[in-house]
């Protein structure tokens, strides 16, 4: 950006500060302040008034409009700044979304697996308004797991998912990738948000994000709701960088909000009590090291059993027609 003046300079060093990093939370004092004024203007309007009574009157008049004249939203009717605002109704596609997830992943008595929704942003900006925090947790049951501006969970789990979200995000994910770290966050559904105001904070694309996890190998067949329409960016930010230009036109449209569906622990199943065949080398290939792999009885799912004892599951990989014996 250049070299700043030396006043930039100056003003850069001071917000850098520990002491200009606290007053970014000034704002939030303005209602004490504006309180404690209120109180002085009444006190000064009664004290004049004790003093000459034919001023009392005009002084409050004249200070209410001048109190009502410093605040136009509240005669304009923007209260609520527009980049804020939102229709009163969650759109119907996101109740039958909320509505599917929260029958899936169910265990003995409690859901088994948890929610991963993609991609995640500093603030949920939906295309038809704006939330400012995600609206899937408030609307299920399930539990949920998504990168969002302040971190949760200990600082290893939020290191590790700000990763797999920021490769994501750059567009370097490996597909092979995220089967397995789902199935090490106890993910068992990955919820795709296509309907974000990607442009507002340069998030993973929907076309991108669709195309990736439709191609991911260990993830079902997605659900989608909500229709193929597609998302455009607002004219002011239309985003066509490289990212844009090196996907083809020709790209499938995504739903607006589909969910792709992890087999992660969706389906178990059991070795073959036959002698084993051999799976295809492309169903067959481990995710993990010391697993043993093997054929369900019908031959129609390659599985595998678990050696690991932390995580304890048995996962229904992926479908695959096994080798001739």
């Amino acid at each position: 950006m250049g070299q700043p003046t030396a006043l930039g300079s100056g003003v850069k060093a001071f917000l850098a500060s520990s002491f200009g990093l606290a007053m970014r939370s000034l704002p939030r004092a303005v209602p004490l302040l504006t309180l404690g004024l209120a109180v002085m203007a009444g006190m000064g309007i009664a004290a004049i008034g004790a003093w000459t009574r034919r001023m009392a009157r005009p002084l409050a008049v004249g200070v209410t409009i001048l109190a009502i004249g410093c605040l136009p939203p509240l005669w304009t009717g923007n209260m609520v700044a527009k980049n804020l605002q939102r229709p009163e109704q969650i759109p119907t596609y996101w109740e039958q979304d909320a509505h599917f997830l929260d029958t899936q992943g169910r265990g003995q008595g409690s859901f088994a697996t948890r929610v991963l929704e993609l991609p995640g942003s500093d603030f949920a900006s939906y295309r038809w308004g704006n939330t400012v925090d995600p609206i899937l947790p408030g609307m299920m049951s399930r539990p949920y797991v998504s990168r969002e501006l302040i971190p949760y969970g200990t600082p290893i789990s939020a290191d590790l998912l700000d990763s797999f979200d920021g490769q994501l995000q750059e567009g370097v994910l490996s597909p092979a990738a995220i089967a397995p770290i789902a199935r090490f966050m106890g993910v068992g559904d990955i919820n795709l948000r296509s309907d974000l105001q990607y442009e507002r904070y340069n998030l993973a694309r929907p076309r991108q994000t669709w195309r990736l996890l439709t191609t991911t190998p260990g993830l079902g067949r997605p659900t989608g709701f909500g229709g193929n329409a597609p998302n455009i960016p607002d004219p002011t930010a239309p985003l066509n960088d490289e990212e844009e230009l090196a996907s083809p036109p020709t790209s499938p449209t995504r739903p607006r909000s589909p969910l792709s569906r992890s087999r992660a622990q969706s389906r178990s199943c059991e070795p073959s009590p036959r002698p084993r065949r051999s799976c295809s080398p492309a169903a067959a290939r481990g995710w993990w090291t010391r697993r043993e792999r093997a054929c369900c009885p019908d031959g129609s799912w390659c599985c595998t059993r678990d050696r690991w004892p932390a995580i304890r599951l048995r996962y229904g990989l992926r479908r695959a027609n096994p080798a001739p014996a």
